[in-house]
């Protein structure tokens, strides 16, 4: 094995232990924040209603109505982290078919929120 070839080693291995370590960082502020982060979910969810369900089912407008301005509500903590990192996106638009439910034009919300936005986190990092 040639020396470029030991150097593209070390530097993969080096970029594989680097992202193990930031998903373990945003695994950890899931655990630390879990709680303040359900209830953001919750309360923004709930006072989101009134914009009815157009803005659910247009992806554009439920990420500037929504998904980015709870995200600026979250603590401090957890946005350093970042938004990609913390997978928000994703969680957020798979939470969108989850807590929210449509019927005719009245838009409520899922009573089980906490847990829902608890399975998504679970399932996003593997967390307990």
């Amino acid at each position: 094995m040639g020396f470029l070839d030991k150097l593209q080693n070390a530097s993969s291995s080096i970029k594989e232990t680097s992202q193990s370590l930031l998903a373990k960082q945003a695994a950890d502020h899931w655990d630390k924040y879990a709680h303040q982060i359900s209830e953001s979910i919750l309360q923004f969810a709930e006072q989101k209603l009134t914009l009815g369900k157009s803005v659910l089912s247009d992806s554009e407008e439920y990420n500037q109505k929504v998904v980015t301005p709870l995200w600026e509500a979250l603590p401090l903590p957890v946005r350093l982290v970042g938004r990609e990192r913390m997978h928000w996106d994703d969680m957020m638009n798979e939470l969108r078919v989850r807590i929210f439910f449509v019927e005719n034009d009245t838009v409520r919300v899922h009573p089980n929120v906490k847990e829902l936005v608890s399975e998504v986190a679970i399932g996003r990092f593997r967390v307990r």
